[in-house]
Parts: C-alpha cells; structure tokens; sequence
C-alpha cells in the first residue's frame, strides 16, 4: 500500500507479526510494466524483542557464574550481557575478537588478566635493579682516617669492634659475610702535590677483621685542607668495576676528624647510598683527642655534609668532638653491637629546631626490647604516650655520649605509641627494633618491576615494595614526607597511598602502588614510612632521595638561558627546572605527584583536553577516500537546450567510465518548457547511460531548429530549472550526492506564484542538513547577462551547497571546450572534497589577486574564473609564472568560463600558495578553488564542548553559545597535522565573502572523543554566514576549508516550549538543546542519543521493569516467501517514445513502484525505477509560456537561510 508523499518510504508492506532472532535475507519482488518482474535480495537482522512476555519461557542459562533472574541474568563483577556472555575489560584494556569469533581483553601494558585486572610487570626490566632484597644477612665496613691524629682513639677501635664482633660470634655468627677495612689519608709531596691514598682490605672471618684493626698502622700528614672522606666511602661501596658490593642494610662505620675535600662527590655519594641502602655510622672525634678544639666547624661544610649522608642512608652522625676521654667509641660500638641485629626502623624524624618539640607515632605489635636512637646538641626530653591505654611514659637514656643518646624500651604493653622529643637546637630521633620483617622499596613506571631506587625530580613515578618476612604480602600504607618539615603529626605529607598486589605475576617487588609521585627538592632526603594494614602493627621508616638535575639542565622543553642562569619553560609549565605543570580550565596543581586535577569534562596533563562522556563511534576511525555516492543529471530538453543535450549524450560515457569504479546512485531528470520528467534512477552505469544517450540525443528537427536560433538571445528564458532540480533532490536516496543542473537559461521563480514559491522553499527544506551538492551548467549566454533575482536565486542554491555556477557561453561556438567540461573535469568534481577559495569582485578592470593555499595530501586543484574578455596570469607556490598546458585547460572562453585543472607534479613549487591575477575588460570576476585532497576536515555543530555528536548548523539566538566540533583522519593527527582556526565570516551574493566578524581558536579534545577539536564559543550571525577553517600540515604549510552556513532556531521535541531567549524548556524525562535526549533512569546510561538499560529495565527511559521469562506466541508463518524463478537481473533498456502534439499533452509515467504523474496537456511514455512519487500538475502563467505544474504535496517548510526577495 501506499503513504504519503511526504515519506522517504512511501511504500508499506503488510506486518510482520514475529521473526526467528538471528541474520535473515529479505528479498523484494516488484512488477515493472513492459519489463515484468524483477527481485532483489537484502540482508537483514532479527533482534530478540522482549517486551510484554505472555507464555512461559524456557528457564535462562547463565554463563561465567551468572545468577537467573526473571529475563536476564545478574552477573559477577566483570561480565555483562543478556547472558553474562560479554567480557568487561578494565585498566584500559580493550575487547577484540579472537578468529574463531571468542571476545578477550587487549591489555595495557603492566596489567594481564582475563579483565586486564592483574597487575604483572614487564620481563624486560630487571627485577634486581635494586640488588639483592635478602635481609638475613649483612656485611660490615669500617672506613679509617689513618693519620696520626686519630692515634688517641686506636686502642678504642681495638676494643670496640672486639666486643661488637664477639657478640655475632657468640649469638649469629653467620651475620656477617664479609668484613671490609678501608684507610684514607691526603698527603703531599716537597713540592706541594696534594694525592689521596685510599686502600680497601676485604676479610670473610671476624678474627682476620679484628687483627687487621688491631696492627692498624696510622701516618703523617702535613694536609691541612681536608681528608678524602667521601671518595673513601663510595670506595668501600663498590667493586673495581663501579658495582655496588656490599650487601643491603649493612653497617657502616666511619671514623674521621677533619673536613671533607672532595665535597664534589656529595650527589654521587648520596645516590649510590640510596641504591646500596648502606647505614652510615660517621663518628667525628677531636684531632690529637683535644678537649678545645674540633676538627670540623659547628656549622661548617662537614657538620652538613656528615648530618646529611648518615640522615639519608638511616645510621646516624655521631659527633664527639671535644668529648672527655671516656672511652666513647668502645662504649659505641659495644651498645650498638647487639642492637643493630636485624635492626628495623619503625619511625625517625629529624628537624633543625627540636625546642617545640617533634612528635611521630609508632605501633607494638609484639614483647620485645625498642631502643630509642636520638642524636641531640642538647639534653633530650623523650616521652611516650600509649594511645590505647592514656598512659605516659618517660624513658631515661642508658647511654649518652657526646651528642648521642640510647634509650632501652622494655616490655612496653602492646598498642600504640605516640613519641615526642623536646631538645634545643637539631635534633634527630628514630625507634628501632630487632625484625626479620624488612621493606625494600623503588620507583617504577607502569608495567615494570622496578625503574630506579630513588626519586627524580620532573619524573612521575609509582612507589614498588617487596616485603620479606611475610607470606603473603598485607596490604600496605605507605606516607612520604619531609626531612625538616617534622612538626606536630610529622610534617609536611608528600604521598599517601595503599598498594596493590602483583605478587602472582614475575615482579620482585610485589606491592605496587597506582598513584604516582614526583618529588620537588633535588638533592634532599625523604622519608618513606611503611604501614602494613592488619592487627600486626608493622611499620618501617626509611629514607629516600630525590635525584635532581644536571646543571643547566631543564625538563618538559625548557631550555637554560645564561642570561638569567634559569630555565625558560614553555607555556604550560613552570617551576627552577620547568617541571611543575600549569593547569587549565580551573584544574588545580596535586602536590603529591606535581600533576593537575582536572575538574569534570576535562583532562590532560595540564587539563587542556575536553573528554567526552560518550564517543561517537559513528565518526571516529580512518574515513574512506572522499567521493560522492549520488550523481544527478538534471538536463533542460527545451529547443534551446538541443546543443546541451547532445554534447551530455556524446560525453556521459567518459563521465561514467571515470565515475563508475565504486558503486553510485545514477539519476536522470530531464524539463522541458512545461514539465519535469523523472527519467531514471539506478546503480547500474551502464543501464544509465544507455538510457541517458537515447533520452538526450535530439532529434534532427530540433537540432535544426536550435541551430537556427542558438546566437545570442535578446531575452534571457525562463526555465523549470528548479523545478527538475527539485525532482531530483526528491529521487536522491544515498549521500553525499552531487548535482548537475544543465540549463540554457535562468530559474523561473516567481513569489506571486505559489506554485514557484512552493517550489523555491521546498528546494531548499531539502537541502537543509543534507550532503547534497548542486552545481549549475548554463550554456548559450555569457555571465554578464545572466544578472538579476533569478540569477541570484540561483546563485545561492550553488552557494549554499558549496557547489558552482559555470556560464560555458556559446557551447557551438567551442564544441571541444564544453566536451571537455563534461567528460574531464565533471568527473573530478566527484572527487574533490575540499572548497579553498571563493573571490567575488565588483571590478576586476583593475587586476585582482586571490592566493589559493594547496596542501601537501592535494592530488589535484582546480580554478573557475568567470568573467569578461578576461586576462589571467597564475604563478605557483615560489612565486613562479606559471604556463598552463594544454591538458590543464579544460574550458578557456574569455567571455564565459575560464577553467583549469592542475595535478600534484610531486615538485616542491606544488605545494604552498598559489596567486592568481585577473583583469576584465569591463564589470566583476568570480573566482573558486577546490581540491581533491586526504585531509577531509569533517565538522558540525554542538552547544556542548564535551559532546559528541553534532547538528549541520547552529543555532540562532543571541544567549546561545554555539561551538564547532571537528576532526581530521585519524593518520593526519598522528602526523601532526592539527587544525587551528574556525572564522565566521560575513557573506554577500554580490560580493561573496566578506570580513572575518570573528577568529575562534581550535582547542584539543582527549581521545575520548570522536572530534578531535572543538571552537571557541560563537552566537549565530542574524543571516547567512560563511565559515573557514584553517590548519596545518606536519611541516607548518596552511590549509583551509571554507562553505557557507546559516542559523537554526531550535525545534523543540517532545513536548518541550521554546523560551524568549531562543532555548528549548524541557519535560522532566527529556534533556538537550532540543529535548530529544532521554534521562536514564533506574542506573541507565546515555548512549549518545539512546539509554542503555541495566539488566532487567527497558523503555525509551528505562523506565519499565521485565516481569516474566515469556514471550508472544506466533500464530502466523516463520518462512519466506515462495521463490522466484524469473530473472534476477536489472530490466533492459527500453526506448523513451515522445509524442507531443501542440494542444493535447498527456502524461503516463510506468514506475518501478507504482510511481504517477498525470498532466493536463502531455503524452509520454519512459521508465523510473526505485521512487514513488505523486505529482498533479495544474496551469500556471509566465510570460509567453504555460506550464502544467502543481505538487499535491503539504509541506511544513521552516526555511532559514535564505529569505524571498
């Protein structure tokens, strides 16, 4: 049966009541007259529909430990589906299919799993970067300052390290693997040379150790610039080869009094600390054991140099200068022997001024003796206070020595500790205990096991632990924070997280945490406290190191200027070294890992991405190479038009053998002097043009009537030019679509006429919003008399289309130049996807230049010039006069058209701007330029920067913000191609282009979105408007686009009432600019314009809940119908008999789908194929000329870009 023919399908089967879910094929019978019947076979889906279910339905079976509920299954975390059939990727892993057709996640790298929910590390990286990680043994150094001044203290070293050594021997014996001894001294020769002898002695038994310390022998020295302290100790570190020897967390000792010379070696020595994670014991005595005098300054080079390597490795500075010679390094060293067994440090602070006092608070877990470690100037306040309990202590020191003091903490009752120590001056505290519990920690980039031992500076980096002693690994705490900061709650916290486990995969380091920390103060210690999340109260306090920069060295782009000894950064950073990251649109500055939080809808390291909610999968990906996928013919069969017919009869086989080599939608309309005729529409080229050359070849009586009367006309005809374009945009099923408007005279439009106003609006309602291209072809008549409204008209349909208008003058006169535009250049237009230039001039006597940007991915450029008795002169991209060949000139009639084709020659002069001079002798030229080229700029329209999904053309009202969304291939954007500006631009039919009224930028969108850029906000100009947008290719060269666009006002669905102000008010279930998207309800999501529901919901809203397993029964037919045996191929060409007679005309049109036209006054037969349409044609009057034309159609036009003149 048949609808309206207001309906793009007009033609209505009978319901299907049911269909097996599943692919089908739906083949289309139809019975053309003359012809007979034809079939065609279309694929098809049947969906499963689940609504009002009436019959019980076979129990559900769930997969992947999915739970039956009423129509669908609830599923475990991590699967979806009707079924639970559907694997949810996280962590960024992505679905693909298998090639058996099986789903599975693409995982990013450092994460594995069926979900991607595994964390696993690279089995590239090197899970040892950090060394070995067993802490059940250590090695013990000594480092020496053997100079005679130290002689004072020789029989202490003896003594101690004999009571430290014999207790291992006596209680562990196999502690200690290794011992090692290194001596040091700065001498000089007579003339004054200062050289360092530093000699390393390693020993695998304590007795050997204890004999080297006790033959010791000690020098002279008449150095009095410093002693190699630090060159000593990085010796003692590693190997011959610079590798790190010593085992992790072992003891230290070094003995020395004097400065240190080679203070150079600081930031070295401090990162090979960190990396072999050596606790240093630096013990500073009087030379020659004097009570007055010290050898190092209170606050000179080596009271900071020694503080800070003992605070970054955890040991301590001990200071005893000037001490009494009460044997302090034999009572050391025998206090310290037992208790740095084992030893874990549970919390530590130090801070620079102790006389508030510092507090830090600490968990016991289990009956056992703590020592509190304390270095302090002056006498310590030390006090505990037992958070469970409220109970105070105050411990007393069992030993104090010079600046050092140990406090004994025995039997303490289970709980947790608050500790606070009061001390004039600096002051440094930690809480020890012995522990086969030990952390190990590092920094590492995603995916890998471990990247480095220390933090760097500008590098943001996840913290990695391994934890040995506990199978499994507990969750675990972990709080960075300062050295000096240490006030109340202990200082300033620069990272707080809880970690992950990775310990099923390769990683060595098995606790990884997700968020990433930068440190911000080069060449300074940390401390890293580690808090394990269970009963056990476990807690390790460790130091860590933040690498800076190489002198003049500058993160993120920045470079050093010697001018102002600085780094100047570029625009989104800041910070001494440029690592500190600005961030924008009101995003703020995370301290912890120096990165920016960006506020909802945006993201980026500096926040200058819009992220969409939704991505338009529609329009991401790599498009096809542009080309039009509908041609139209729209040919003008008056007297006048016999030349146009033939030469369009002679050269449309050349057009299709260009045209035809992916498939098309064919279409023909012919006019004559009173009626339209739809002659074809189909896919089949070579059916088309065999129906196009017998429709358009005249016949020898018109040719010889047109030859008679083909000179210039004093009056320029009307013709139904809109009329067959109309017909056409009507026949149009597939897009994009490029018309062809062949006429030898102008459109008739006539506003008193409402069958010609009808006519002009209907045109345009279907031009609105569509990718349909009309460009006109006027033959018989030069450009400056084809002027006036109905040349406007025109004018801005090709306007508004972004298509042409080409005066191709006496086409007999230049019968190869009008060959030439219909089988060489025509075809190209197919092709070309991008509008360059349009330059409308008033005057062109005086010459007129227009540049022309061609870009490098051009495969061709072409240039209409229109003008009178022009002169034009081209000069290529280096400025070069340019000299067109032969086969670049398509036509080149200097009183009609002048229009060139020039393809990519692969030579440098191609690619650029081109200048294009022209001179008339008299009145305006018009010059356009277009490119076929793989930069397809594909934009729209939004009111939102974070959606997705765009409208043709903006909307008008002057509080509606309207931005552009736009993209480019996506191969172009990984080749930096970008684009930069979109520019609203005023717009005369007279004079074409006109200023810029505004220049928004182009901002980046993250990948969450489709279109990739969006604009600046803009309100709609009150009229037409042309747009620009212009950007660059990856080696800087520009390239612009430009169409012309107009203003929208919103029309407001579903029950939505359009405001004062231009806005759509809507109902309470309805959103957008337009109320035409739903709210989801009942936790469904919206998916661009539709609401996914959750499980068990469904409605437009998700508003209705599934009741019950059942479905419709079917009463009716599953199978197809009955085949047909005819023939499967396209109706054979048939010949188009015209029969007019002067007074009686009538019309009967046989139709692919019953498709009619009836007249008063025409007799014609033809075939159409693939339309239906209704058309009565009614009288009407035009000067000399009737017409029998009249639509029975209603149509509801809302017209807006262009207005009746």
């Amino acid at each position: 049966m048949q609808r309206s023919t207001d309906c793009i399908f007009p033609t209505l089967f009978q319901a299907w009541p049911s269909c097996v879910p599943g692919p089908l094929n739906v083949k289309l019978y139809a019975q053309v007259p003359g012809i007979g019947s034809i079939e065609r076979v279309y694929p098809g889906y049947c969906h499963d529909f689940q609504l009002v279910p009436t019959t019980t339905a076979s129990p559900i079976t769930c997969q992947n430990g999915g739970t039956p509920l009423a129509h669908a299954c609830g599923c475990p975390q991590y699967f979806g589906g009707k079924f639970c059939e559907v694997i949810q990727c996280i962590n960024g892993g992505i679905m693909k299919y298998a090639p058996d057709g099986t789903s599975y996640c693409s995982c990013q790298l450092g994460y594995t799993g069926l979900h991607c929910e595994m964390l696993t590390c690279n089995e590239t990286s090197s899970s040892v970067l950090g060394g070995s990680t067993d802490a059940t043994h250590r090695d013990l150094s000594v480092v020496i300052l053997n100079r005679i001044s130290m002689a004072s203290y020789q029989s202490e070293w003896r003594y101690g390290f004999e009571n430290f050594t014999g207790w291992y021997d006596a209680n562990q014996p196999n502690y200690f693997d290794n011992y090692y001894i290194t001596t040091f001294i700065a001498k000089a020769n007579s003339s004054g040379f200062v050289y360092n002898i530093i000699n390393k002695l390693p020993f695998t038994t304590s007795a050997a150790f204890r004999s080297q310390i006790r033959g010791l022998g000690l020098t002279v020295s008449t150095v009095t610039t410093g002693q190699p302290v630090l060159s000593a100790i990085q010796r003692t570190i590693v190997d011959d080869s610079g590798n790190v020897a010593i085992k992790k967390r072992s003891p230290m000792f070094v003995f020395v009094d004097d400065e240190p010379s080679d203070v150079y070696l600081l930031r070295d020595l401090e990162l090979l600390v960190v990396q072999s994670q050596v606790q240093l014991f630096i013990i500073v005595t009087s030379q020659y054991a004097s009570t007055t005098t010290c050898g190092i300054a209170a606050s000179g080079t080596g009271q900071v140099v020694y503080s800070q390597l003992a605070a970054i490795s955890g040991g301590l500075f001990v200071n005893f200068c000037n001490s009494p010679l009460n044997i302090p390094i034999t009572k050391t060293l025998s206090a310290l022997g037992p208790i740095l067994y084992q030893l874990e440090t549970m919390t530590q602070l130090d801070a620079p001024d102790c006389s508030t006092g510092i507090t830090d608070s600490f968990g016991i877990g289990n009956q056992q003796t703590y020592y509190i470690i304390t270095t302090s100037e002056n006498t310590p306040n030390v006090s505990l206070y037992n958070l469970d309990s409220k109970q105070t202590t105050v411990p007393t020191a069992g030993l104090h020595i010079g600046n050092f003091y140990l406090f004994s903490l025995n039997e303490l009752p289970l709980g947790t500790y608050s500790i606070t120590m009061v001390s004039a001056g600096q002051c440094h505290f930690k809480v020890a205990g012995s522990s086969s519990i030990s952390a190990f920690y590092g920094f590492a980039t995603s995916g890998f096991d471990i990247t480095t031992t220390y933090a760097q500076l500008g590098s943001q980096l996840h913290p990695v632990v391994h934890l040995s002693g506990l199978t499994p690994a507990p969750e675990l705490t972990i709080q960075i924070y300062g050295q000096y900061n240490a006030q109340i709650g202990g200082g300033a916290v620069f990272y707080l997280g809880s970690s992950v486990y990775r310990g099923n995969s390769n990683c060595s380091y098995e606790l990884y945490f997700p968020g990433q920390w930068e440190c911000t103060a080069p060449y300074q210690y940390f401390y890293i406290k580690f808090l394990v999340s269970d009963a056990s109260k476990t807690q390790r306090t460790m130091t860590g190191y933040c690498m800076g920069l190489q002198p003049q060295e500058c993160v993120n782009g920045g470079a050093f200027n010697p001018v102002i000894a600085g780094c100047q950064c570029h625009a989104p950073w800041t910070g001494i070294f440029c690592q500190t990251p600005l961030c924008f649109n009101s995003g703020t500055l995370v301290p912890q890992d120096q990165s920016c939080s960006c506020v909802q809808g945006y993201t980026g390291i500096h926040c200058e991405y819009v992220s969409c909610p939704v991505k338009n999968n529609f329009v991401a990906g790599e498009p096809a190479q542009f080309e039009y996928k509908s041609v139209a013919f729209v040919i003008d069969m008056t007297l006048n038009g016999a030349g146009i017919d033939q030469f369009v009869a002679d050269n449309i086989g050349q057009f299709l053998q260009f045209t035809a080599s992916t498939e098309k939608q064919y279409t023909l309309v012919t006019y004559d002097e009173s009626s339209v005729y739809d002659i074809i529409t189909t896919s089949d080229a070579n059916l088309y043009q065999n129906v196009t050359e017998n429709t358009l070849r005249p016949s020898d009586l018109r040719q010889e009537a047109h030859k008679l009367n083909h000179n210039q006309f004093d009056t320029v005809p009307d013709v139904l030019s809109f009329e067959g374009l109309l017909q056409a945009l009507e026949l149009v099923n597939v897009q994009p679509a490029i018309v062809y408007v062949f006429a030898t005279g102008l459109p008739y439009v006539n506003f008193s006429d409402s069958n010609s106003a009808h006519t002009y609006d209907r045109v345009f309602a279907l031009l609105e919003n569509q990718q349909i291209q009309v460009n006109f072809i006027i033959g018989g008549f030069h450009a400056d008399i084809l002027t006036g409204p109905a040349a406007e008209d025109m004018q801005k349909v090709a306007t508004f289309t972004s298509g042409r208008t080409i005066y191709t003058g006496n086409f007999f006169g230049a019968p190869g130049q009008f060959a030439n535009l219909i089988a060489q250049y025509l075809p190209l237009t197919v092709q070309e996807n991008g509008f360059l230039v349009e330059h409308i001039v008033a005057d062109c006597t005086t010459a007129t230049v227009a540049y022309v940007p061609i870009d490098s991915k051009s495969d061709w450029f072409s240039l209409i010039i229109i003008g009178s008795q022009m002169t034009v002169t081209l000069y290529d991209a280096d400025g070069n006069l340019y000299q067109q060949n032969a086969s670049e000139i398509i036509t080149n009639d200097k009183e009609a058209a002048m229009i060139l084709r020039i393809f990519n020659s692969n030579k440098p002069s191609f690619v650029g701007f081109w200048r294009v001079s022209i001179t008339t002798k008299s009145g305006g030229c018009t010059l356009q330029a277009r490119v076929a080229s793989s930069i397809q700029v594909n934009y729209g329209f939004s009111l939102s920067i974070s959606a997705d999904t765009t409208i043709p053309q903006p909307f008008s009202g002057s509080n509606v913000s309207n931005v552009v969304l736009a993209n480019l291939p996506q191969s172009l954007q990984q080749t930096n191609f970008q684009l930069s500006y979109f520019e609203v631009l005023s717009y005369n039919f007279s004079s074409g282009h006109g200023d810029a009224q505004a220049v928004l930028r182009f901002k980046p969108r993250d990948t969450s979105c489709a279109y990739q850029y969006y604009s600046e906000p803009f309100s709609c100009p009150s009229s037409a408007f042309a747009l620009k947008i212009t950007g660059q290719d990856a080696d800087g060269m520009p390239f612009q686009r430009i169409a012309a666009a107009y203003c929208n006002q919103p029309s407001c669905q579903n029950n939505g009432t359009l405001t004062s102000d231009g806005a759509c008010l809507c109902d309470s279930l309805w959103t957008g600019f337009e109320c035409n998207l739903p709210i989801c309800l009942n936790g469904g999501t919206l998916d661009v314009s539709i609401c996914n529901c959750a499980t068990g919901y469904y409605g437009v809203h998700c508003e209705n809940t599934v009741t019950a397993p059942t479905t419709p029964p079917f009463t009716g037919s599953t199978t197809a119908p009955p085949p047909y045996t005819g023939s499967t191929t396209a109706p054979p060409v048939t010949t188009h008999h015209h029969n007019h007679d002067p007074s009686t005309h009538k019309h009967n049109n046989n139709i692919y789908y019953n498709h009619n036209h009836s007249t008063d006054n025409h007799n014609h037969n033809h075939i159409t194929h693939n339309h239906n349409h209704n058309h009565n044609y009614n009288t009407y009057n035009h000067n000399h000329i009737t017409h029998n034309h009249h639509y029975n159609q209603n149509y509801n036009t809302d017209y807006k870009f262009f207005t009746h003149n």
